[in-house]
């Protein structure tokens, strides 16, 4: 079963009282961890989307989808700002060349004078 990030802040929105969730996380050997995590740390561990089959199911199929943490917070911005800078490059190169001589010549400029 697997349970949306939604669904965890419902859950602590509902219950503003509880300051800690027990986890008991499985390792690859089967066997179950525990462990105390504070109300802000629950949300992130519904990153990670599993579905497991019902013991007896005739075909068992397994899923499980994680999510990098990170992602949404540092990796995706920067990869968007890359884009956009990307995007004004291209439009530049596609234009006229004495505009794109000239960007080149700023740019070098710029780059002589950090290196000042």
């Amino acid at each position: 079963m697997a349970t949306k990030p939604q669904e965890a802040r419902a859950f602590l929105d509902a219950n503003p009282d509880i300051e800690a969730v027990q986890l008991v996380i499985t390792d690859a050997n089967g066997i179950g961890r525990g462990k105390n995590i504070a109300r802000e740390e629950l949300e992130p561990f519904f990153r990670i989307d599993q579905q497991v089959p019902a013991p007896l199911d005739a075909r068992p199929t397994f899923r499980e989808v994680h999510e990098d943490r990170l992602w949404h917070w540092l990796y995706l911005p920067v990869a968007r700002a890359a884009e956009f800078v990307t995007t004004l490059v291209t439009v530049l190169q596609r234009g006229r060349i004495s505009v794109y001589l000239t960007y080149s010549f700023v740019t070098l400029l710029v780059l002589l004078l950090f290196v000042r």
